[in-house]
């Protein structure tokens, strides 16, 4: 898992809950508001309110891709347990009658007093980890913004070659320069990587004009989109024809038509757009805006196109030499046949 896939996650979980329901249940004041409030019901009815919201929030933890795996590193899996937090209710209710509000507050159960302590550490370190290791332009991102993410992604536990990363950053300054000399920019700056991260998915994160890599990102998501339903062995072939109607291919053939580029510089650039692109989709590379499921799962069909394409198999011609098929029996056919039996 990425720090910054962390850092989100962490975050989301933190957010499932309400201010009541984290004081009541997950930081260990639901004992000390209880021996201190006056109306000790009013405090019991807090905590069965709490532990409700628990109840209900376990569903929407499980359904999350990756928040069971934050809450078991940090020794919180119990809160994907929608029957722990039934069961400290029960135990609760059960040695706290409310008959005799004047009675101590009963005794925690150690799995729930173990829980405040790993909500409190893992609650704490969400905003020091975030500060120490991801920088604010990155932490702050938004999608097609003005930094240019891509992530390596890949089925199971597959790592990049050195040489699909070189493939994946090369493409992407083919791509940002094409762009911009298509944008009609004679002098920008260089692409520079601002971020680096490793985890389920290797991600890069660079910077340079806006603009550019604005339309850079969605060249590649509207051609992700063209190529996505189309088979691995043809989308290469049917390129050029797709790429009619893309905003980047339109804004070049408009300073072409106008005078500012001439014809051979808009076909190079596009010819470098178009390349740069496929070169990244076959590494296995897809820009931050293409989710990684859509109705169909992108991340598999992305494999298809790095899966090299295995030839035909080929069928072996059976050597035969003139004397054993000279000594072979010769087959009628089932004309000659019906033949015979008519003359018969």
């Amino acid at each position: 898992m990425q720090t910054i896939d962390f850092i989100s996650t962490a975050k989301w979980i933190v957010g499932q809950y309400s201010d009541a329901t984290k004081d009541g249940f997950l930081r260990g004041s639901a004992r000390v508001r209880l021996r201190d409030l006056d109306d000790r019901k009013q405090g019991v009815a807090d905590l069965l309110r709490a532990v409700a919201d628990v109840a209900v929030i376990a569903e929407r933890l499980n359904a999350h891709p990756l928040a069971p795996a934050v809450l078991r590193t940090f020794g919180l899996e119990p809160l994907l347990e929608r029957e722990f937090a039934i069961q400290i209710a029960e135990e609760f209710v059960a040695q706290y009658p409310s008959e005799r509000p004047d009675r101590p507050p009963p005794e925690i159960d150690p799995t729930w007093r173990r829980l405040w302590n790993s909500w409190w550490i893992f609650e704490n370190c969400i905003a020091p980890v975030e500060n120490l290791t991801i920088p604010p332009i990155v932490a702050s991102e938004t999608d097609f913004d003005d930094v240019f993410t891509l992530e390596l992604r890949y089925d199971g536990d597959t790592s990049p070659k050195a040489e699909t990363v070189a493939t994946v950053l090369l493409g992407a300054d083919r791509l940002y320069a094409a762009t911009c000399r298509g944008l009609g920019l004679k002098e920008f700056p260089q692409l520079i990587v601002v971020y680096a991260d490793s985890g389920s998915a290797v991600r890069f994160d660079l910077r340079g004009l806006g603009e550019p890599i604005r339309e850079a990102k969605g060249f590649l998501v509207e051609l992700w989109n063209r190529f996505r339903h189309r088979r691995a062995d043809d989308y290469r072939t049917s390129a050029d024809a797709m790429m009619s109607g893309l905003r980047v291919v339109a804004t070049i053939d408009a300073l072409r038509s106008k005078g500012a580029i001439n014809d051979e510089d808009a076909a190079r650039y596009k010819r470098d757009v178009l390349e740069a692109g496929i070169d990244m989709f076959e590494s296995g590379a897809m820009p931050r805006e293409v989710p990684r499921v859509e109705i169909v799962t992108n991340q598999k069909i992305l494999a298809e196109f790095q899966r090299k394409l295995l030839p035909a198999p080929q069928e072996v011609a059976e050597q035969v030499t003139p004397v054993e098929k000279a000594s072979r029996p010769r087959s009628v056919s089932r004309r000659k046949r019906s033949k015979a039996k008519r003359k018969q």
